[in-house]
C-alpha cells in the first residue's frame, strides 16, 4: 500500500469575479512544509488579488487528483494544470483552474482530492475546501459607474460656472475701478453741456 500522510495545503480564488471575466484559482500542497509556510507562499503569489484564501492539513498519497467544481450554469471552470500530479516531500505541487463568472450572485465552489493508489483511487474526506465567490450584478456596477460619471460631470459644470462668475465679477470690478479713477461715477462732467 502507498504511503499516506498529512500535508499542508492552501487554496485561493479571487473574489469578486467580474461577470464574463476569468480569474485563476490555485491549490498548493506541500508535505515538507508547515501550514503557515504554505499559506504564506500562496498569499505572496496572489498578493494584490483580493479573494478567498484558506489553508488546512489534508490527507495525501504519492499521487493525487484535485478537482474544482461548481454549478456549471453560474461558473465555468477549466483546469489549466494536469489534474493528476505527484505529491513529493520538499516540493510544492500546484493545481490551477480558470474560473469564469457566468451569472451574478454568490456561488459555492468545492475542491475535492482523490488519492491515486495502486488498488484504485480513494476520495479524501470531501470536499477539502468549500468557498463562496461573489459575481456582482452588472446592472449595479453599471449604475455605480454612471453615478460616478454624473458626479464628475457635475463637478466639471460647477467648476465652469464658478470660473464664469469669477470672470464676470472681475470684469465688473475692473470697469468700476476705471470709472472711479476717471472721476466718472455717473454724474455729468463740466463739459457735458450743462448750459447754453
Amino acid at each position: 500500500m502507498s504511503l499516506q500522510r498529512m500535508a499542508a495545503s492552501a487554496f485561493h480564488i479571487p473574489s469578486p469575479i467580474t461577470l464574463g471575466q476569468s480569474v485563476v484559482a490555485q491549490l498548493y500542497i506541500d508535505p515538507g512544509k508547515d501550514l503557515k509556510t504554505v499559506y504564506a507562499a500562496l498569499a505572496n503569489a496572489t498578493a494584490g488579488r483580493p479573494g478567498e484564501l484558506q489553508a488546512k492539513m489534508v490527507e495525501v498519497a504519492k499521487r493525487m487528483r484535485a478537482v474544482l467544481k461548481s454549478d456549471e450554469k453560474v461558473l465555468r471552470i477549466q483546469a489549466t494544470s494536469p489534474p493528476d500530479q505527484p505529491v513529493k516531500a520538499g516540493e510544492t505541487t500546484v493545481w490551477t483552474w480558470s474560473v469564469t463568472g457566468l451569472e451574478a450572485g454568490n456561488h459555492e465552489l468545492n475542491v475535492t482530492l482523490l488519492k491515486l493508489l495502486p488498488e484504485g483511487e480513494k476520495t479524501v474526506p470531501a470536499p477539502v475546501y468549500k468557498v463562496v465567490v461573489r459575481v456582482p450584478d452588472p446592472d449595479l456596477l453599471d449604475y455605480i459607474i454612471a453615478l460616478v460619471k454624473k458626479l464628475t460631470d457635475l463637478v466639471s459644470a460647477l467648476d465652469a460656472l464658478i470660473a464664469a462668475v469669477i470672470t464676470l465679477l472681475a470684469t465688473a470690478g475692473v470697469v468700476w475701478v476705471k470709472k472711479r479713477k476717471s472721476g466718472n461715477d455717473g454724474k455729468p462732467s463740466k463739459g457735458d453741456g450743462g448750459g447754453s
